[in-house]
């Protein structure tokens, strides 16, 4: 009869550890499912706002060149007419085929310029404008 018990006994703790291990397996499932699961939430949150920002980024980094190139050109227009006054955005275009039809310019007198773009963010829009005088300008978030 001893032979026969061992067995039973044997087969009884195989089958509770068979039951332990699957509960087990099952916890970790339902934890680690959850954790996995909030993980990618908050991964695509940021994959989401990373997509919407950098449009916007893109379109202020290029008005931001675009205000550079119309620098160069104003500068080229004080040197070559010995200030700004009767400057116009054509002339601008004369000393820069490339620029973007974008610029406008606001102001130019004997003292200085006023060169700006308005781009469309995903927030909506944004004007970037260029300040220049006695050879000296800067780009600056803001309208002239």
């Amino acid at each position: 009869m001893r032979a026969r018990t061992a067995p039973r006994i044997l087969l009884c703790v195989r089958a509770w550890h068979f039951v332990v291990v699957g509960a087990l397996a099952v916890l970790a499932f339902v934890v680690f499912g959850g954790v996995l699961e909030r993980g990618g939430d908050e991964a695509e949150t940021g994959v989401t706002s990373l997509a919407i920002g950098i449009p916007s980024q893109a379109a202020v980094v290029q008005a931001q060149s675009d205000l550079r190139g119309a620098i160069a050109a104003a500068e080229a227009f004080r040197t070559e007419h010995g200030g700004y006054a009767g400057m116009t955005i054509d002339a601008l275009r004369g000393y820069d085929t490339t620029l973007a039809s974008n610029v406008q310019l606001a102001r130019a007198d004997s003292s200085g310029y006023c060169v700006f773009e308005t781009v469309t963010t995903t927030g909506g829009s944004a004007t970037y404008s260029a300040r220049g005088g006695a050879g000296s300008a800067a780009v600056v978030a803001g309208g002239c």
